[in-house]
C-alpha cells in the first residue's frame, strides 16, 4: 500500500537556503504535481529550501520529524520548576530545534544554557 502524498502551503515567502520552520506552512491538499523544493542536509540536520518558495504555494512535505518547530533567533521562555516553585526567563534559540529535544539558548547575560524542549505532553 502506497500512503497518500502530504502537501504544505507556504504561508509567507521562503527563499532559497532558508531553514524553515513548522509555522511557515499550513496543510493543504495535494493538487499538482510540484518540483522539489525542500531537502533534508544530514550535515546540518536541517531542511532548507532549495528554492525560492512563494507564499500560498503549495509543496510536497517533507516527513514532520524533520521540520524544527524553533529556528535560530526565535524569542522564548526558559522555565524552570524546583518543587512549587516556578522560574521563567526570557532567552534567544541559538539553533533550531523540535518538540521534544534539547537545544542551545542564550540568556540576556550572554550564557548559552541547554534546554529541553517541551513536547506535545506538556
Amino acid at each position: 500500500m502506497i500512503a497518500a502524498v502530504t502537501c504544505l502551503v507556504a504561508l509567507a515567502p521562503i527563499p532559497a537556503g532558508a531553514a524553515p520552520v513548522r509555522g511557515d506552512f499550513a496543510s493543504a491538499h495535494c493538487a499538482a504535481e510540484s518540483s522539489i523544493a525542500l531537502r533534508y542536509e544530514p550535515g546540518s540536520r536541517a531542511v532548507r529550501a532549495v528554492r525560492d518558495i512563494a507564499e500560498g504555494e503549495t509543496i510536497a512535505a517533507p516527513p514532520a520529524s524533520l521540520l524544527p518547530d524553533v529556528r535560530a533567533g526565535d524569542s522564548l521562555f526558559l522555565v524552570a520548576r524546583v518543587g512549587t516553585a516556578t522560574v521563567e526567563r526570557q532567552v534567544v534559540a541559538a539553533q533550531s530545534g523540535r518538540r521534544g529535544g534539547t537545544i542551545f539558548v542564550r540568556t540576556s547575560e550572554g550564557h548559552l544554557v541547554a534546554a529541553p524542549m517541551a513536547g506535545d505532553d506538556r
